[in-house]
């Protein structure tokens, strides 16, 4: 009896270890999240501009966006959403789920900001935003907002 009951909290303890070592990894806010890329670039009089991508699509999962917004929220650029309707990708309900409907705004830490409305009856296919940061006069822009229905 000791021995089972034994074996039983060393398991229960490993599980917990492992659930909370995963949950710890799955917050991390330093690591680039999965709908972002950069890259870095010299223009002609020497200056680096940094271009982020930000890339939503059907492989973007409802914690890959909160860990998005959260992770521009610290460099002080804000992806809002005014609605967002998440369902499930085949009739609403099979598959898994995605970005069915978005209405939102994207806006930079110098004011600029662009609405975006994307989504109807029939899911779209990708919302990519892609804006720029000139290091040398911490200036920003917004470079393009392509919605592909």
């Amino acid at each position: 009896m000791i021995f089972n009951f034994n074996v039983i909290i060393l398991t229960l303890t490993v599980l917990i270890e492992l659930t909370g070592s995963c949950t710890i990894l799955a917050n991390d806010l330093s690591e680039n999240p999965v709908p972002i890329s950069r890259t870095a670039k010299i223009n002609a009089s020497g200056d680096q501009i940094i271009t982020t991508e930000i890339l939503l699509d059907e492989n973007t999962s409802r914690e890959d966006l909160i860990h998005t917004c959260r992770f521009l929220a610290k460099e002080e650029v804000e992806l809002t959403f005014e609605s967002l309707n998440i369902r499930r990708s085949f009739l609403g309900i099979f598959g898994k789920k995605r970005i069915a409907q978005a209405t939102g705004k994207i806006e930079l830490p110098n004011g600029i900001s662009e609405a975006f409305q994307v989504g109807g009856a029939i899911s779209f296919q990708s919302i990519q935003i892609t804006y720029s940061q000139d290091l040398a006069t911490n200036t920003f822009a917004i470079n393009t907002i392509e919605i592909i229905d």
